[in-house]
């Protein structure tokens, strides 16, 4: 049997989480409570931060319409303003806004390559991903939202994965 040589090494990154939280079982009710009280201190904030960030996601949005030859620079804007939304939304308890966030971040990662020649109806796409957070935004929707929201979701959804195939 010929002895065989591998092509690679195997590295084992070290487990730093457990050196800073330690090695103790079961849950410490301080510690516990400390997460509580910033998660809740978080959800207070939170819909004033996806304000803010809905703000430059529109404002990126309406410069792409207005400038379209610097389309490119505003659609980054735009992508980084949803990426932004989509971040928390979830475990804050704006499932809507991570999930519309979410495929518009896709659908503009997929537009990449065309960005100079946008078809009206790729714009369109982006323009209802925005009047929905939009939607979510003006009426602070928290949690799953009504029927209505959540169909809305899953038709952006599938209407992104229909053009990225």
């Amino acid at each position: 049997m010929s002895e065989r040589k591998q092509a690679f090494e195997v590295i084992n990154p070290p487990h730093l989480i457990k050196f800073k939280v330690g090695r103790r079982r079961g849950n410490d009710p301080e510690v516990v409570a400390k997460a509580e009280a910033a998660v809740a201190e978080l959800e207070q904030d939170y819909p004033a931060w996806l304000d803010d960030d809905f703000q430059k996601l529109q404002q990126a949005f309406d410069d792409a319409l207005a400038e379209p030859q610097r389309r490119r620079e505003h659609f980054r804007r735009l992508f980084h303003a949803a990426h932004e939304m989509r971040g928390m939304g979830e475990s804050i308890g704006y499932p809507l806004v991570t999930r519309m966030g979410r495929s518009l971040c896709m659908l503009i990662e997929s537009l990449d390559e065309a960005l100079d020649g946008l078809g009206e109806e790729d714009i369109e796409l982006v323009r209802a991903h925005v009047d929905a957070l939009a939607a979510v935004v003006r009426d602070n929707v928290s949690g799953q939202g009504d029927e209505i929201a959540r169909e809305l979701a899953v038709s952006l959804e599938q209407t992104v994965e229909k053009r990225q195939a």
